[in-house]
């Protein structure tokens, strides 16, 4: 006689029905607890998933916010083999700089260091498109989303890594070459343009203002206003001021971002205001509001007075 003997037969039924469930259940468990361990484990996996195109893209994407320790060793396996300008380098771009951008927000110290050594061209080799979207795009795009100042972290970083010091002044300069590319993306223009920033003055200024220039195309103009945001010295205000009135409203407003990133620039945007070089219109309600409450009280006291005209 067997345990469900005495039970009637719908009763059984539901038992039989219970327990079948129930293993299924602890068998799907045990084998997703299995997928995540070789998951973690495997960067090459994890990679092979992000680069799947039959996968839905939030799922993909999903991974890379899952492991951000992983950011490096995910960064290696999606440029593995990859061959500058090819189709394959532009499917994978993306992926790519989701890895990178958020690494660049993130900026831990060791996971940096692994990505620049990863990304920076050897000696001799050129700035494939890739490595500019990772460095410019990614790390000090990166950097600046998290409201730091990437022409300060980056060096400082850097500092007791010769080599990686070395690799990337040469990269900065190579930089030059794939902004102005009219083969390259434009978006990927605006990656190389972003990191121009870390050159001596008396070369980049020049340079960014060119792309500043009306009737170029708005990625470009974008990289150029970024890349000015980043700059310390006091010469890219007159820079960016010259150009709001032509700028797009997405590209302005990224400018007077720009503008009010410390007391001084702000005090030289209300000077610009003052002397009919800005119209105070162009400011918009965001950017006005910003300068009225604005922390400094000297900046404040006197955007009241200015704009309250």
């Amino acid at each position: 006689m067997t345990m469900l003997s005495h039970v009637p037969t719908i009763t059984k039924r539901l038992v039989l029905t219970l327990l079948i469930c129930g293993l299924s259940s602890g068998l799907l468990a045990i084998e997703g607890e299995a997928q995540s361990t070789v998951d973690q484990s495997d960067p090459a996996a994890l990679a092979g998933q992000i680069l799947d195109d039959s996968l839905d893209a939030s799922a993909r994407s999903q991974i890379i916010g899952e492991y951000p320790e992983l950011a490096a060793n995910l960064l290696r396996e999606l440029t593995r083999d990859l061959e500058h300008g090819s189709d394959e380098e532009a499917r994978r771009i993306p992926w790519i700089w989701r890895v990178a951008v958020s690494a660049g927000e993130r900026f831990d110290e060791q996971q940096m260091l692994e990505i620049m050594d990863i990304a920076l061209p050897q000696f001799a080799e050129p700035l494939a498109n890739w490595q500019g979207v990772v460095l410019g795009g990614g790390v000090v795009n990166g950097i600046g989303r998290a409201d730091e100042w990437a022409v300060e972290q980056l060096p400082a970083l850097l500092e007791g890594h010769p080599e990686l010091e070395s690799r990337w002044s040469r990269s900065v300069r190579l930089a030059y070459a794939m902004a102005a590319d009219p083969q390259v993306p434009y978006p990927w223009r605006y990656d190389a343009l972003r990191m121009l920033a870390f050159d001596d003055l008396s070369v980049n200024l020049p340079e960014l203002e060119a792309y500043l220039e009306p009737g170029r195309d708005s990625h470009l103009h974008m990289g150029a206003v970024s890349a000015l945001s980043d700059m310390l010295t006091p010469r890219m205000t007159g820079v960016l001021v010259s150009a709001l009135e032509h700028l797009s409203e997405e590209n302005r407003g990224l400018a007077l971002d720009a503008m009010l990133r410390t007391d001084y620039r702000a005090q030289t945007l209300l000077d610009a205001v003052v002397g009919g070089v800005v119209q105070a219109e162009l400011l918009g309600d965001a950017h006005y509001k910003a300068l009225v409450n604005h922390q400094n009280r000297n900046v404040r006291d006197r955007a009241r007075q200015i704009l309250a005209q």
